[in-house]
Order: C-alpha cells, then sequence, then structure tokens
C-alpha cells in the first residue's frame, strides 16, 4: 500500500516554488545598500530646508524694516540725523510676544536681530563722482531744517542676520544675513 501525502508539505503545484532563504538575503541585502545610499540625500534635504527657512525670516526681517522706514514721511523725526553723518537702531525679534524689540538680544540660542541705519545726502554728492559716499552731517539741533540744510536724498541701509543651531545630527550653526539698502528722495 502506498502512503499518500495528506498534508500537502512537499508538493508544488505547476512548477511554483517559493524564495530560498539565500535569494530572500540577497535581496534583502541589495535593498539595504540601496537605502544606505539615499539616507544622505534626506539628511542633506532636511539642512536644505532648515537652512532655506532661515533665509526666508531674515529675508521678510529685512524687507519690513525697510518698508516701515521707508513709510515714514521724508522729514519724520526718525529718519532726521542730527549732530552726525548716520542714525542707526539695532533690534532683535522676541519670539515670546512675537515682537521687535528695540536693542540687541542677550539670549542664547536661536536669534533674528536687524539693524537699520540712516544716512542723508544732498544732490551735490553726485556731482564729482556719481557715488553717494559722503553723508551729510546736520548740525546738531538742525531738527530736519530743509531750507537751512538741505538734504535731498536719505538711505535706509537695513541688515537683518538670523542664527540658529541646526537639529540635525550636525549641529551646525545656519548664519544668514540680508543687506538691503533704499533711497528715499525729496
Amino acid at each position: 500500500m502506498a502512503m499518500e501525502n495528506v498534508s500537502g508539505v512537499g508538493q508544488t503545484r505547476g512548477g511554483e516554488r517559493g524564495f530560498s532563504l539565500l535569494e530572500v538575503l540577497i535581496a534583502s541585502g541589495l535593498l539595504f545598500m540601496v537605502m544606505i545610499g539615499l539616507v544622505p540625500l534626506f539628511l542633506q534635504s532636511v539642512l536644505n530646508n532648515a537652512s532655506g527657512n532661515e533665509s526666508s525670516k531674515v529675508s521678510n526681517a529685512a524687507r519690513s524694516a525697510a518698508e516701515q522706514f521707508f513709510a515714514f514721511d521724508f522729514n519724520h523725526p526718525t529718519l532726521v540725523v542730527e549732530g552726525g553723518v548716520e542714525k542707526q537702531f539695532d533690534q532683535h525679534f522676541d519670539h515670546l510676544t512675537q515682537q521687535w524689540i528695540d536693542g540687541a538680544s542677550a539670549a542664547p540660542g536661536k536669534q533674528l536681530e536687524r539693524s537699520i541705519i540712516v544716512r542723508q545726502f544732498q544732490l551735490r554728492d553726485l556731482e564729482d563722482n556719481g557715488v553717494l559716499d559722503n553723508p551729510f552731517a546736520s548740525p546738531p539741533g538742525a531738527g530736519g531744517a530743509v531750507n537751512l540744510f538741505p538734504v535731498h536724498l536719505r538711505e535706509i541701509e537695513v541688515e537683518a542676520t538670523g542664527q540658529a543651531v541646526d537639529g540635525g545630527a550636525l549641529g551646525r550653526v545656519l548664519n544668514k544675513t540680508v543687506t538691503l539698502r533704499v533711497l528715499r528722495g525729496f
């Protein structure tokens, strides 16, 4: 009497076979090697994303300050430089109140700072070499008296800097600086 295989183990249907352990190990090894090659691409993508985000914040900080100062009237007290050749405003962004605060920040870690410098010029400064390179110093107490001491142009320079420690494994410090200059004519 012949014994029949009732369990079905060891039988194949129409030439079908499963994967051997060796084939599974080779396929897994190849997949692992491809994945190892892709990991640096993902890490670089994360770093680039963080850097781009910081660049956007710094650019927006500089642009908003330039727009704010450009919107002032030409003889607004904020834009009038008395007793010197420039007026400087330093500000830092407070992340808790979401506002710009006058003065430099002493807080460690992520910082966003901007420096706004106002210079004033007379048109005759362009006559010598075509470049605005000699800011006009109004005498103290002139109060922007345009008739006595004519100021024709005001330069508003904004330099914004952002600094953040990258949260990735590399622990890099990302520094971004944007400088904008706008001229305001009388």
